[in-house]
């Protein structure tokens, strides 16, 4: 993975953390008040993969 396509990825985890803070939509106990480029990459990863989980077991 290049640089730009880490950065578009952060990018796009952000944007979904953003948006489950403005609309309280958080699926899971994780819950990140502010995402920010600097925020730690484990924290983005196990977010993320919090929200997919709970997005697979309702399909």
């Amino acid at each position: 993975m290049d640089e730009e396509q880490l950065q578009e990825l952060v990018l796009t985890a952000l944007k979904l953390v953003r948006y489950d803070c403005e609309h309280q939509t958080a699926a899971g106990p994780l819950y990140l008040a502010e995402g920010t480029f600097d925020s730690p990459a484990d924290e983005l990863r196990a977010y993320i993969r919090q929200e997919y989980a709970a997005w697979a077991a309702a399909r």
